[in-house]
């Protein structure tokens, strides 16, 4: 697995790359078949924190934002929802089988 982690408009600290890492692996462990190359952006905004992650693993791409006023609320809605596109397309995968 790729994780390419990028920070704008902020300061990147070990205990955040630590907890990116931490909760997109999380999401990630149950995508089985080639070796995603996945892209975070977090940022800084006038209204809170942008998290965007893009997922690239063989046919499956899939794209997944989270905004809050707290950093590590934004990292956990982006994690959850590619979570939720992963199982989905688990689910899509197995269905058709």
């Amino acid at each position: 697995m790729t994780l390419d982690v990028t920070f704008r408009g902020m300061e990147a600290t070990p205990a955040l790359q630590e907890h990116i890492e931490e909760r997109f692996d999380h999401a990630l462990r149950h995508l089985v078949g080639g070796l995603p190359k996945t892209r975070v952006v977090v940022g800084h905004e006038d209204t809170g924190y942008l998290t965007t992650v893009e997922l690239n693993a063989g046919r499956v791409h899939l794209n997944a934002k989270g905004h809050a006023a707290d950093l590590y609320d934004a990292i956990n809605l982006a994690a959850d929802r590619l979570a939720r596109q992963l199982d989905d397309q688990h689910a899509k995968r197995a269905h058709h089988r």
